[in-house]
C-alpha cells in the first residue's frame, strides 16, 4: 500500500513539473516581460503583439505592447490619458475605466484597469497596464474573450505584470 502512494505521489509530482511554461523573456522598451514561450509575436506601427492563439485558441490571450513615450503631467490623468490614446483603434471610445495603482517587485508604480465588452463590438475582457519610470509611460494592453477566461489566468498574469524588470541598454 505504501508503494502505491508513493507512486501516485512521484506521478503527481511529475505531472506539475511538467505543466510549468517554459518562459521567454522579452525586452519591452524600459523593461524586460516574461512570456510563456511558444507564443506568436508580430510587430506593426511599432505596436508588438504577442498571443497564444497557436497554442490554446479557445482560450486565447493577446497582448499588446505598446512603445514607450514621454509622459510630463499629473499621474491622476495618466492612466485615462494612456487609454484614450492607446485604445482608441481598438476599442473604439470606450470610457477610461478606473484605474488602481501597484508596483512592480522593483518598486516602479504602474496603473491597471480594465473593462469587459459583451454588448459591443469587439467584445471581450481587455485590461491596460501603464508603467511609469521617470518621464516615460510604457503600457501593455491584455485582451480575451471573457472575465470568465481571464479569471482562469488572473494570478498568474498579475504575478507576471510585476515581476517587470526595468531594462537599460548596454552601453558600448
Amino acid at each position: 500500500m505504501m508503494k502505491v502512494l508513493v507512486r501516485i505521489w512521484i506521478i503527481v509530482c511529475m505531472g506539475l513539473m511538467l505543466k510549468a511554461e517554459a518562459q521567454e523573456n522579452k525586452i519591452w522598451g524600459n523593461y524586460i516581460i516574461n512570456i510563456p514561450a511558444g507564443w506568436s509575436s508580430s510587430e506593426r506601427n511599432g505596436i508588438q503583439t504577442l498571443s497564444n492563439y497557436n497554442l490554446k485558441p479557445e482560450d486565447a490571450i493577446e497582448l499588446k505592447l505598446f512603445p514607450p513615450e514621454s509622459f510630463s503631467g499629473k499621474q491622476d490623468t495618466l492612466f485615462a490619458y494612456a487609454w484614450n490614446k492607446l485604445t482608441a483603434t481598438i476599442l473604439y471610445g470606450v470610457p477610461a475605466p478606473r484605474a488602481r495603482r501597484f508596483y512592480t517587485n522593483d518598486s516602479d508604480p504602474f496603473y491597471q484597469g480594465f473593462t469587459e465588452l459583451t454588448q459591443v463590438e469587439p467584445t471581450g475582457y481587455y485590461q491596460l497596464n501603464v508603467f511609469v519610470r521617470e518621464n516615460t509611460i510604457q503600457a501593455c494592453l491584455l485582451s480575451m474573450r471573457s472575465v470568465k477566461s481571464y479569471r482562469l489566468v488572473q494570478t498568474e498574469w498579475q504575478e507576471r505584470l510585476m515581476d517587470i524588470k526595468p531594462w537599460t541598454p548596454k552601453k558600448k
